[in-house]
């Protein structure tokens, strides 16, 4: 009597553990298809947004639904014509990568709505009347155009709305023949340091060898990042933060791709070269600094040049925009979501732009200005 009254309580307890569960974990089930009935049957897309919000905020761990009510927000976006759909998709394509079904579609609706997106040309206006002191190295930090001499290691700038120009004078104490001995400067994100590679003579090996300094834009706190020597190395581009630069080194006849701390001078191999420098010089962190742009060759015996993107965190690498013609690196625009870059695929070096999305392609490259000529070194 004993055990029967025991059994029964089991399947009474075992009963209601699994209705209980099912009640608990139907709930976001619930809620989702009551935001997709608001979405399709009702059409109220602006509480279906608010009831799929509601879903990604309580129900974090439920993946798939969080997934596809982020791409239903997208759906109710662009359905209401608001510019936020782009934005919708995008998460998706961020924060579910777990989820590849959705994303697929996601990236699908985002290739749709760049299909959709008016083509706008590119539009000229002159900063500077005279222009010729801007030369390679010159950058754009907030108001200023900056440049630095070559001759005195001071820094050169012109104000971009009145045409001003200033100088900022190199207090270090580097000698002329020092100054001489300096390749290039790149400016930090906050414009108030250069890092910059100069050849040094080692009258130990009667070689000439490289280092990587760094100094304020006066020339003060003028210090070495770290006191190995190289037979070469060059710097491309600071992370926005401040944090990491970007160089190219060569090291007993082996050209790499690094990144160096400023804060130890530690170092990390991105990628061994294997063509050399030639095509590396506009090498850039995307403005996330997640990812790195480059003009690389898939092998050493390729002819031509396509479009790298390479994953800061794990070194993955994609190629982009591929094209049989030359390709060669420009910039990153300002929001990280495009690449512009220069190719010779349509039979002149014309001006052109992919949509990158977590370092990948996104629809086909775009032509932004036909005939504008192959003078790389000016447009950085």
């Amino acid at each position: 009597m004993i055990s029967k009254r025991v059994f029964i309580l089991v399947i009474t307890v075992a009963f209601l553990s699994t209705t209980l569960g099912f009640q608990v974990t139907s709930k976001f089930k619930i809620l989702f298809e009551k935001a997709k009935f608001t979405m399709e049957t009702k059409g109220d897309l602006k509480t279906a947004i608010t009831l799929f919000n509601e879903i990604i905020k309580k129900y974090p761990n439920e993946r798939e639904y969080a997934a596809r009510s982020q791409f239903y927000i997208g759906l109710c976006n662009e359905k209401l014509g608001n510019v936020e759909a782009r934005k919708a998709y995008e998460i998706v394509l961020s924060k579910y990568a777990d989820q590849p079904g959705i994303v697929n579609e996601a990236r699908a609706r985002l290739t749709l709505l760049e299909s959709k997106t008016p083509s706008i040309g590119p539009t000229t206006r002159r900063i500077l009347a005279d222009a010729e002191k801007i030369g390679h190295g010159s950058t754009v930090i907030s108001k200023y155009i900056r440049t630095v001499d070559g001759n005195t290691g001071d820094v050169f700038q012109f104000e971009i709305t009145s045409g001003d120009t200033s100088r900022i004078k190199n207090n270090s104490n580097l000698k002329k023949n020092d100054i001489d001995n300096i390749e290039t400067y790149i400016f930090s994100p906050d414009g108030e340091k250069l890092a910059y590679n100069i050849a040094i003579f080692d009258s130990v090996t009667n070689k000439w060898t490289y280092e990587l300094h760094i100094r304020n834009l006066d020339g003060s706190d003028l210090h070495s990042l770290y006191n190995e020597k190289y037979d070469y190395i060059y710097p491309f581009d600071w992370s926005s933060d401040g944090r990491l630069i970007l160089a190219a080194q060569t090291q007993n006849n082996v050209d790499e791709l690094v990144l160096i701390s400023l804060e130890d001078g530690s170092k990390r191999i991105l990628k061994k070269i294997i063509t050399g420098y030639i095509g590396l010089w506009i090498t850039r962190f995307s403005p996330d600094g997640k990812y790195i742009a480059l003009s690389s060759v898939k092998k050493s015996n390729t002819p031509n040049s396509d479009i790298l993107i390479i994953d800061v965190e794990n070194g993955n690498e994609v190629f982009v925009a591929e094209h049989p013609a030359e390709d060669q690196m420009l910039r990153w625009t300002p929001d990280g979501k495009n690449l512009v870059f220069l190719s010779d695929r349509s039979g002149t070096w014309d001006l052109w732009a992919v949509r990158v999305i977590e370092g990948k392609q996104l629809g086909e490259p775009q032509l932004i200005k036909k005939d504008f000529g192959y003078n790389v070194w000016n447009v950085i």
